[in-house]
């Protein structure tokens, strides 16, 4: 079972996690990779030059991460640690970045599994959206021209994090929603499937538990929201996800649906495959007053209906981890097709 080692959550772990890493670390060694959305937020408490403020709202891109890379090795930073601080895709760049700072090349060119022959740069995580996982996950999903696929390895593991929920309490409600449900479509994909463990199990479902009392009884616990993104994040790095995350992806890569909300488009046409999980995702919309978007389909071709299921064929593990060796057979270009024509 692989997940980070070291984990603080609670009112004032964000504050900690800043004194942790200057008892450690002299000022310049330490470089942030910050979002935007939290700028005026932590400036109080991390004062330093050697920072950058990035605003991505969709997966980060392969030339974002050796551009980011570029820059600092040109501006000559020693750096020994990166504090990141933002949502999954920001998360996931700052993980790239560590990677890319310790491995030569680019960083389209380690998409796929186990390619970095070196351990990157120590990086610090402070989420400031709670549901990606992405703080608690071995990958850093990236978009090259090609595809979209993560840095799948063990160095892109966070050595620390810390879960505050000073970082996400003034989040809008609507993408708070659409972060959670992410979490919510983790934990069942996980539990959905062949591959796993009774860990993993447990970890899932205590996370589905979490997200449905957060977003069906009013619950105002925003630490359940990252404890649940957490636990769910280390489930499907342990297991997978599976045919929601398989269908999304087409739909993020083609059309910059932002990931979450891509899920719970896709997720809301899947009754046959997940069952009663896809009913108290509809009452979860109707609680929160939420709105999907709708007749997507009818601005898209045949051909981008068929490219969308190209992308999720490549996705051989989570196909097998939901529909077994057989996978082939069930996720068949009708079975897509009929799930995309009626978003």
């Amino acid at each position: 079972m692989i997940q980070v080692q070291n984990v603080d959550i609670g009112k004032g772990s964000f504050q900690k996690g800043i004194e942790d890493i200057y008892k450690s670390y002299d000022l310049k060694s330490v470089f942030w990779i910050v979002d935007s959305a939290v700028k005026n937020k932590i400036k109080r408490f991390v004062k330093t030059k050697n920072i950058i403020f990035l605003e991505i709202r969709h997966e980060p891109s392969t030339d974002q991460v050796d551009d980011l890379v570029k820059f600092i090795k040109k501006n000559k930073y020693k750096i020994k640690c990166l504090g990141v601080i933002g949502g999954g895709s920001v998360i996931d760049l700052g993980k790239a970045v560590s990677v890319m700072l310790t491995n030569k090349g680019y960083a389209k060119d380690y998409q796929g599994w186990e390619i970095p022959k070196k351990k990157g740069i120590k990086k610090i995580i402070f989420p400031s959206l709670a549901g990606t996982g992405a703080e608690a996950t071995r990958s850093a999903v990236l978009n090259s021209e090609e595809k979209k696929q993560g840095i799948n390895s063990i160095f892109c593991l966070p050595d620390r994090v810390y879960l505050d929920s000073f970082l996400i309490n003034s989040v809008p409600k609507e993408i708070e929603f659409y972060t959670g449900m992410d979490c919510y479509i983790h934990s069942i994909e996980s539990l959905n499937g062949s591959f796993g463990n009774k860990l993993t199990k447990q970890y899932a479902s205590s996370a589905k538990s979490l997200c449905e009392n957060y977003f069906l009884n009013s619950s105002e616990n925003k630490e359940d929201l990252l404890t649940a993104s957490f636990l769910a994040g280390t489930a499907i790095m342990n297991s997978e996800v599976g045919v929601t995350h398989v269908l999304s992806y087409g739909l993020s890569f083609l059309f910059g649906v932002p990931h979450g909300k891509a899920n719970a488009i896709i997720f809301s046409k899947l009754k046959e495959v997940y069952g009663e999980p896809v009913d108290t995702f509809t009452k979860m919309l109707k609680k929160n007053s939420i709105k999907l978007p709708e007749n997507l389909a009818r601005d898209m071709s045949e051909k981008d209906f068929l490219k969308m299921y190209e992308i999720g064929k490549k996705m051989e593990n989570p196909l097998r981890h939901i529909f077994g060796n057989n996978w082939i057979s069930k996720f068949s270009e009708d079975f897509a097709l009929d799930i995309y024509k009626r978003i």
